[in-house]
């Protein structure tokens, strides 16, 4: 069986957008073969050229390989040092499910999205502030009860975190790509991004093997905040917005046009 990373980034490399496909793009009509694989180096040299694509890909892929601290490490505590039943990480990850609905129903009553990278910066500081609020469980105690209603309830805010950073990055990448590339650059992006989060799974299962757990996570804040300082810089932020807002006109310009061309009145046949 293929895993599901490489074989949902084969399926996007397949994708087609044809919906806002303008003149120039549609006379690239060649071979199958060549054009496929034109598509795919396409893909690349689009990120590799782009900094701010460029720069969301690194970005992307750092948050990937330190999910580990929100993968292996609530196990690690619930089982090994809390000593509660397995069962209780379904529960707490039951509770950490409804922190991507309740992340995606936020996002989605923001009214005004102008710059989706301002709102990844938030959600990545946010993010990393959890990743030490975490360690609060191991040293609170209380009852079963209590425990599983605190750890749910940081795991529900880390789920509502990462939807303030997952969102925006998929409505970036849909609305600024060009249409002709989205399939490519997507899939670029998810098998580069992807790809290390098993490495950064077994590296910090290894770390938690030596139970510093304090130094783990408030390192990993650190790193993540250090990305936050370096990749999020005004430069960015700010070329990033104007490439958004530029996208978004077009988009809304093409929208009109097709309303205006659809309420033009049918010639009746006599």
């Amino acid at each position: 069986m293929v895993p599901s990373t490489l074989r949902n980034a084969f399926l996007d490399f397949l994708l087609d957008f044809k919906l806002y496909y303008t003149e120039a793009e549609n006379n690239l009509e060649e071979g199958t073969g060549s054009r496929f694989k034109r598509d795919i180096s396409q893909g690349f040299i689009f990120i590799a050229k782009n900094k701010v694509f460029k720069s969301l890909l690194l970005i992307a892929a750092l948050i990937n390989f330190m999910a580990g601290v929100i993968t292996i490490f609530p196990e690690k505590m619930i089982i090994h040092e809390l000593s509660l039943q397995p069962e209780t990480v379904g529960i707490v990850n039951a509770i950490g499910g409804l922190g991507v609905l309740a992340g995606g129903v936020a996002v989605a009553r923001i009214k005004q999205l102008d710059n989706p990278f301002l709102l990844m910066k938030r959600g990545l500081s946010a993010f990393a502030a959890l990743v030490v609020v975490y360690l609060l469980p191991l040293y609170l105690g209380g009852d079963i009860v209590s425990l599983v209603l605190i750890i749910g309830g940081i795991g529900l805010s880390v789920a509502m975190a990462l939807q303030f950073i997952n969102i925006p990055i998929s409505l970036f990448v849909q609305l600024v790509t060009p249409q002709h590339l989205k399939g490519r650059v997507f899939s670029t992006m998810n098998l580069c991004s992807m790809s290390i989060m098993p490495v950064g799974a077994i590296f910090y299962g290894f770390l938690y093997d030596f139970e510093l757990y304090w130094v783990i996570n408030i390192i990993s804040a650190i790193l993540m905040l250090a990305v936050v300082r370096i990749f999020f810089n005004e430069d960015l932020i700010t070329k990033s917005k104007s490439m958004y807002a530029t996208a978004k006109q077009e988009v809304e310009e093409m929208d009109g046009e097709s309303d205006e061309s659809h309420s033009e009145p049918t010639p009746q046949s006599v």
